[in-house]
């Protein structure tokens, strides 16, 4: 290649035309004492690039370096959850990819569990963070509720059959959870046929609305408790049962010097929380209230924290009706619950009303209004 002499008459100028290749090494020179870059980091980059056949350099300072060092304990952890036997959900509906472990496990346990495994070395145990981190992160799993409502012959056939690999073992079971299913189906047949010359017995539920007097710091005796019982073949256990309760327990109170009276209940809608109550204490602070009173407060609590004095009264029955192995008539509950409480027979000791059916004749229903009505009561 020829260069030709440049106009200028520096020597310099004319060495650097001369040899350009040169001159591109020590502007690339400047550059890199601006950026203060070193010599050595540019042809490591360089010799880098070259080995990669021209491919990008894959940057390989920082990242995770702890991964590697407890992966032996990770492993182990992760194969003590393995062991585990997980269940699908009962009590739903749809498909879910949650499963579940036994309801009296629980992280800390299975903590505690893993670490206490003999032969685990001792650099393989883990803290409760580290094995909640690796349960919570890697596993879609939970702690389900133990079942009420499962058949326990039922559950051990299925698990059976699910695990057998013996096809002709396997059809035994299924031929064994079949006969046991027909069987249960026989016995129902029987529980519902009806027949003028039969008579069929049945277990007979005891209903126990339970009426505290005074507030939660009240000392809980048979002078403030009342406990109004009925058996369901005599009445349901509805709205008009409460309502008729209520109404037999604000006309037996002294409300002297009283202004005000505050019913708290739980707000359930089929017996509490409905218009059949409205109705009730409406008629009774119109018609039968004394004189002192002059308002009625109706109070619900938050959902899920409806723990009330009367529950003190049923933990004390459920108490002692533990320890009995049967109770055949509804008098053995009686005999417990009144000794804790003021037995009330509802039917005899306390008049049934048809709240209901007065309520209709003072009352329209939603579904009746107009929807000028209706904006004027929500708005």
């Amino acid at each position: 290649m020829e260069c030709t002499a440049s106009p200028s008459t520096s020597g310099m100028t004319r060495k650097r035309i001369a040899k350009p290749e040169k001159w591109k090494i020590n502007v690339a020179k400047r550059k890199r004492k601006d950026l203060q870059i070193t010599k050595h980091r540019v042809q490591y980059i360089a010799k880098r690039f070259v080995e990669s056949g021209g491919e990008p350099v894959k940057e390989r300072r920082g990242g995770d370096r702890k991964s590697k060092k407890f992966a032996a304990k990770k492993n182990a952890v992760m194969l003590f959850i393995n062991m585990f036997y997980v269940d699908e959900p009962h009590y739903c509906r749809g498909h879910s990819e949650r499963r579940y472990l036994p309801a009296e496990l629980s992280i800390n346990k299975m903590r505690k569990m893993y670490n206490n495994q003999e032969g685990l070395e001792e650099d393989l145990k883990v803290k409760k963070g580290y094995f909640r981190k690796i349960f919570n992160n890697n596993y879609n799993l939970g702690f389900g509720s133990l079942r009420t409502d499962v058949c326990s012959v039922c559950l051990q056939l299925f698990e059976k059959i699910k695990r057998e690999s013996d096809e002709t073992e396997k059809q035994r079971l299924r031929v064994e959870s079949r006969v046991h299913k027909l069987k249960a189906k026989a016995f129902y047949a029987l529980v519902k046929e009806e027949q003028s010359d039969l008579k069929t017995l049945s277990q007979l539920y005891l209903y126990n609305c339970t009426v505290v007097e005074g507030s939660s710091k009240a000392p809980l005796t048979r002078e403030n408790v009342f406990a109004y019982c009925w058996t369901e073949d005599v009445y349901a256990k509805g709205a008009n049962e409460i309502a008729s309760v209520l109404w037999h327990r604000l006309g037996n109170t002294d409300f002297t010097d009283i202004r005000t009276v505050r019913l708290i209940a739980d707000g359930c809608p089929g017996q509490n929380k409905n218009s059949i109550m409205l109705t009730m204490c409406s008629k009774w602070l119109l018609t039968s209230a004394p004189n002192d009173v002059q308002e009625i407060q109706i109070v619900f609590p938050v959902v899920g924290h409806s723990f009330l004095p009367p529950d003190r009264v049923f933990a004390h029955v459920e108490k002692e009706t533990r320890k009995l192995e049967c109770i055949i008539t509804p008098e053995n509950y009686l005999d417990i619950i009144g000794s804790h409480s003021t037995i009330v027979r509802l039917g005899s000791d306390c008049e049934m009303f048809d709240f209901k059916k007065s309520m209709s004749t003072v009352m329209k229903w939603i579904m009746a209004l107009s929807v000028q009505e209706m904006q004027k009561i929500f708005h």
